[in-house]
């Protein structure tokens, strides 16, 4: 049944699917062997898969590399910078265009309350202890371009608030992203000359607004390139006056 509702073609992915260890919900053999036949299945219909990882490295690296047919996205990652650069590998093995991060500065982003709230995660049981563990550091940021430089491939990332979309742009990526959480925030919809969004976040009024701020920003951006592109034309045009 599962495998004639995938075939449609309104579903294009298999997901959200992978192995949890943190809470022992279910025996962990158990999620192994499900991951591996919803592997089987997805590479069998050719669908990508969005896949979920925690505490769970080794079996999750190893059950993926039984399947080098099978692509998609890490859509939960909670890991480390060794195990980023062997899904680096394995997209540019893969032939991806690119891979994507995520950047916030979270006590922009979240409120100290919510920071101070429980939650239960592998870094601790506060909000603020999960969200810390989340965040790459700028140095883990210097490794995944140096190594993305040396594999060949793009990499970009999911910017939360002004300061790391700055922090960002010391690396020159060709484009960004806009949380789809954040898709609202009119200061960083100003902001950057390419950006990618997302809706999942948004209501379809939110998304109508991002796409009339990226509209308006666009035709800003074209009529100061129309100007500077005025202003040197009649800068030639003086020049050869006065040689003349």
């Amino acid at each position: 049944e599962l495998y004639n509702l995938l075939k449609n073609k309104k579903v294009v992915a298999v997901g959200e699917i992978g192995l949890d260890y943190f809470k022992e919900l279910s025996d962990i053999s158990v999620q192994k062997k499900i991951f591996a036949e919803q592997l089987e299945l997805a590479q069998k219909i050719n669908k990508p898969i969005v896949f979920h990882n925690r505490d769970s490295d080794d079996d999750i690296i190893n059950t993926l590399s039984e399947f080098p047919n099978v692509y998609g996205v890490a859509h939960c990652f909670s890991s480390t910078y060794d195990v980023a650069k062997k899904l680096i590998d394995s997209s540019a093995d893969a032939n991806f265009d690119a891979v994507k991060f995520q950047k916030r500065d979270i006590n922009l982003v979240y409120s100290e309350e919510l920071l101070n709230s429980k939650r239960e995660s592998p870094w601790g049981t506060t909000q603020r202890e999960q969200k810390e563990g989340l965040e790459f550091s700028s140095v883990e940021f210097d490794e995944i371009d140096r190594y993305c430089n040396e594999k060949k491939i793009e990499w970009f990332a999911s910017a939360w608030d002004l300061q790391s979309l700055e922090f960002l742009d010391q690396f020159q990526l060709k484009f960004h992203k806009i949380a789809s959480a954040m898709i609202i925030d009119k200061n960083l919809l100003n902001e950057g000359d390419l950006l990618i969004t997302l809706s999942g976040s948004g209501n379809s009024e939110n998304v109508v607004k991002a796409l009339v701020a990226g509209s308006t920003k666009k035709e800003s951006k074209e009529e100061q390139r129309r100007e500077a592109t005025d202003s040197k034309g009649e800068q030639r045009r003086a020049k050869k006056e006065n040689k003349g």
